[in-house]
Order: C-alpha cells, then sequence, then structure tokens
C-alpha cells in the first residue's frame, strides 16, 4: 500500500477511519507540493472567489486557498468534506469554506455569478454532465474560467478498476461506475468522457456556452514552466485523464433544466 507523504502524516489515522475506500492512499501519497505545483501549472491563480467543485478530500481546495482570494469547496460526502476540514486546519487556512453538497444543487446555493473560477477535477464524469455544466456557466462571472479533468478512455476506466483491485481500494458503487467506464466513450448522462482532440471536446463543451483555451492530458497543461506531472504513471498516454482549461463565452444565455 503507498504510504503518506510527510506532509500528511500526522493526520493519516483519523483520515483512514473517514475513507472506507482507501482512496486517501492514492491521493495522500503525493506532498502537497505537487497539488500546490498543479494549481500553479494550470494558472488557477489570482483569483477573487473561486469554487472547487466536487474537492474530494480537500487538497485541492487547499493549493487553490494559497493562491486565490476566497475559495469554496463542495462535494457530496461527509466524511470527505470533515477530512477537508482537517487539512483546513492542518495547514492553518483562513480563506477556504467547506460545503456538503451534491454539484446538481450549486445553483440553490450560490447566485450567478457568484465566481470568476472553478475547478473540477476528477468528478465530471460522475454527475449529470448536461445539468452540471450550465450550473457552472451560470454560476460563473463573465470570461470566467473553468478548470476540469476527466477520464479519457474506456481503457483509463479498465485501469482504474485493476488500481483499486491490487490496492484493496474501492467500493461497489465506484466498481459499478468504472463498468459503465469501460462500456462506454462520450456519453451524455451518467459516465462521460472527453478527448485530447480539442475539435472533439469542443464540440462536447459548445452547447454548455463554453470555449476551450487549453487542453491536454493529465499534469501537462503548463502555464509557468515546460513540466510533466501527472497524477500517475500511465503506460500508455491515451489512456490518461484529460485536462481541459474552458472560459465562460460572453453570447450565451444558459437556462439550468
Amino acid at each position: 500500500m503507498p504510504s503518506f507523504s510527510p506532509d500528511f502524516q500526522p493526520l493519516q489515522e483519523q483520515i483512514a477511519r473517514l475513507s472506507p475506500d482507501r482512496y486517501d492512499d492514492i491521493v495522500f501519497r503525493h506532498p502537497m507540493s505537487f497539488y500546490r505545483d498543479r494549481v500553479e501549472m494550470a494558472g488557477a491563480q489570482n483569483f477573487h472567489k473561486a469554487l472547487d467543485a466536487g474537492h474530494g478530500f480537500g487538497q485541492w481546495s487547499i493549493a487553490l486557498a494559497e493562491r486565490n482570494g476566497h475559495v469554496t469547496g463542495v462535494d457530496h460526502n461527509k466524511p470527505r468534506c470533515e477530512i477537508s476540514l482537517m487539512l483546513k486546519e492542518h495547514f492553518g487556512i483562513a480563506n477556504l469554506d467547506v460545503a456538503v453538497a451534491p454539484l446538481s444543487t450549486l445553483d440553490q446555493m450560490f447566485t450567478p455569478k457568484s465566481f470568476d473560477y472553478i475547478w473540477c477535477w476528477g468528478v465530471i464524469m460522475f454527475v449529470d454532465r448536461a445539468r452540471v455544466m450550465r450550473i457552472f456557466n451560470n454560476l460563473l462571472v463573465e470570461g470566467g474560467v473553468l478548470f476540469l479533468g476527466s477520464v479519457n478512455t474506456p481503457e483509463r476506466w479498465a485501469y482504474k478498476i485493476g488500481l483499486a483491485r491490487s490496492q484493496g481500494t474501492g467500493n461497489d458503487n465506484f466498481f459499478r461506475t468504472c463498468e459503465k467506464g469501460v462500456n462506454g466513450l462520450f456519453n451524455e448522462t451518467g459516465v462521460n468522457a472527453f478527448s485530447r482532440d480539442k475539435d472533439v471536446s469542443q464540440r462536447i463543451v459548445d452547447p454548455y456556452g463554453f470555449n476551450i483555451l487549453d487542453i491536454d492530458y493529465d499534469g501537462r497543461i503548463d502555464k509557468v514552466a515546460k513540466r510533466v506531472l501527472p497524477f500517475e504513471q500511465i503506460a500508455n498516454i491515451r489512456d490518461e485523464n484529460v485536462e481541459m482549461i474552458l472560459e465562460k463565452r460572453t453570447d450565451v444565455e444558459l437556462l439550468v433544466s
């Protein structure tokens, strides 16, 4: 089993009690500097109000809060929100709020144009993309920025299954979701995936009022220096997650349905 980075080891026992699927072993093997570097690489800094949508354990929220005016982290999983609050205290972060809620209800929590930046890493493929992407559009100011990280291929889903089984992580719901991903690509509801091909993914995000500013495989978008910093080492790069930076268009007014 991967061990926690020293940055997180003081919290390891508390985190383990709140994370029965053991995915924390994968997330916290990276030092906090990894998440800070990735946020900087994505250009996710110097924004006034940022939303970490589906923040998981909150490690991205910490890195975002260190570089932006104020961050709100939202996740449907209460134990993970508790871990996020532990990280907030551990790293002495004052400008971070944490809320328990599904992404499909964000439009009920916040008024339109509440944020100038939204970070959503490793979550969009688990939700109703049509509804959530429209919500993201409405929550962003004109010209606001959305960062998405998404599973790319059926082979990537298969890799996630194999990794989880080998490391004793995951649960029944996780495996069911992964199996759906193995069996389908570019599904408009439920499990879905994007393509590194900019034209293909632009057609996917176009109905939701976004333009793609940058797109590449996991850990390869870098606005500050030429680096490659993937979350995991994947043998076939085409099976990597796809990440993209999107800008809200000013010529589209969307209704959330």
